[in-house]
């Protein structure tokens, strides 16, 4: 709860958190079975890799438009180190998308 209000304070371009800044509507639904059905036919590491990267490109790419592709208030704000942030920016390509 502390990291998640505390990347409020640092990606909120105003004073007050408005609904629409909790981003909400883009999360997958639980009851939604179909987000995991492509990953069935594949080993369970396999499977399990592949959500994890699918999850912190999204993820990153983002929390890194929100700060402006500030990489420093991206870590502070996902509580993460900046040095790992940056390996992982690196990794999904993600300064070359987020300029797009």
């Amino acid at each position: 709860l502390k990291n998640f209000i505390e990347s409020l304070y640092v990606v909120c371009p105003h004073n007050v958190v408005k609904e629409s800044d909790l981003n909400f509507e883009q999360l997958p639904r639980a009851k939604d079975n179909n987000l995991f059905r492509p990953f069935l036919n594949k080993p369970f590491k396999e499977a399990k890799q592949e959500l994890l990267e699918n999850f912190e490109r999204f993820y990153l790419a983002h929390h890194l438009k929100l700060v402006g592709n500030n990489i420093s208030k991206l870590a502070q704000a996902v509580g993460e180190s900046r040095e790992g942030i940056s390996k992982k920016i690196k990794r999904y390509q993600l300064k070359e998308d987020s300029k797009n």
